[in-house]
């Protein structure tokens, strides 16, 4: 990460961020439900992020992901 993302992070979680682990396991039926929670999650996050539907490989790690770069505006346009 860099400067301006560590500083984002800082100003957006001031107090850091709490994972609260289970103290007993799930039942199989509870994890695959958590499972499909997060991969919902992350599919949307992965979406919003690229401005697309992530590929199967990318979504699976296979594939490095390349955010786009927003192309900035001219101030003068013809």
């Amino acid at each position: 990460m860099d400067k301006r993302e560590k500083k984002y992070l800082e100003e957006r979680f001031p107090n850091g961020i709490r994972i609260n682990f289970a103290k007993e396991p799930l039942s199989p039926s509870e994890q695959e439900y958590r499972n499909k929670c997060l991969r919902e999650a992350i599919f949307q996050l992965f979406k919003a992020v690229l401005g697309r539907e992530p590929t199967q490989d990318e979504f699976y790690g296979r594939v490095k992901i390349v955010i786009p770069k927003r192309r900035k505006r001219s101030k003068h346009t013809p």
